[in-house]
């Protein structure tokens, strides 16, 4: 009876340690900053590196973390969009 007892107990305990751990760790989870930008044109060999010069704004400081390029065809016309992610905090 006493062992029936102390599972019960353990089971309960590990239950209620197991999932406070699990919100701390979704709590934490914040998403990076995402900005897109489409243009006319393709993205080139090194798209990545156009993507990031284009989202460069003289007045900010802004860097990103990654950019990736992607070619779009929109009505028979070649585009492209720009991706690119900062790192936390995101300035507007």
């Amino acid at each position: 009876m006493r062992l029936a007892i102390l599972l019960i107990v353990f089971g309960v305990f590990m239950f209620l340690v197991l999932n406070h751990v699990k919100v701390e760790v979704d709590a934490q989870y914040i998403p990076p900053c995402r900005y897109f930008k489409g243009k006319t044109g393709r993205c080139g060999p090194d798209g990545s590196k156009k993507c990031e010069n284009e989202m460069k704004s003289p007045q900010t400081s802004q860097t990103f973390a990654r950019c990736d390029c992607q070619n779009i065809k929109i009505s028979r016309q070649d585009d492209y969009g720009c991706t690119c992610f900062t790192k936390l905090p995101c300035n507007n």
